[in-house]
């Protein structure tokens, strides 16, 4: 199994949760961002980081993408999402697999990992 920086791995996440919700394609957001579907792609698959400056814009399409995210800028990763990130890699699960095992939605799964979600802490017990 490939080895991923969950903090790549949750800006990822957060890119493709907050495009979904969006209701737009990886190709209209690369093109709405001027960057290849691929890109998009790379982002989301956890492959890629985007810049400060890609990150300022896909918040200012998507919102909820901030550049003040821990997870997303800094090694400042919550200590929640870094170790749910960690062990959902490790298990080789998706944030799919991991919000049907635990009985809760995808976006619990991806704020948790993001750090926007601390106050549902309790749900930690159900993962």
């Amino acid at each position: 199994m490939q080895q991923i920086d969950t903090r790549i791995d949750s800006i990822g996440a957060t890119i493709r949760m907050r495009r979904a919700s969006n209701g737009l394609s990886q190709k209209e957001l690369a093109d709405k961002m001027r960057v290849s579907q691929s890109l998009v792609s790379q982002w989301e698959g956890g492959r890629q980081k985007p810049s400060r400056d890609q990150i300022e814009k896909l918040d200012g399409i998507l919102g909820g993408v901030s550049t003040d995210d821990a997870a997303i800028t800094d090694d400042g990763l919550s200590p929640v999402g870094a170790w749910l990130s960690k062990a959902r890699l490790k298990k080789g699960l998706t944030a799919n697999e991991l919000a049907k095992k635990a009985r809760v939605s995808p976006a619990t799964i991806y704020n948790l990992e993001s750090g926007r979600a601390e106050t549902l802490i309790r749900k930690r017990s159900r993962l």
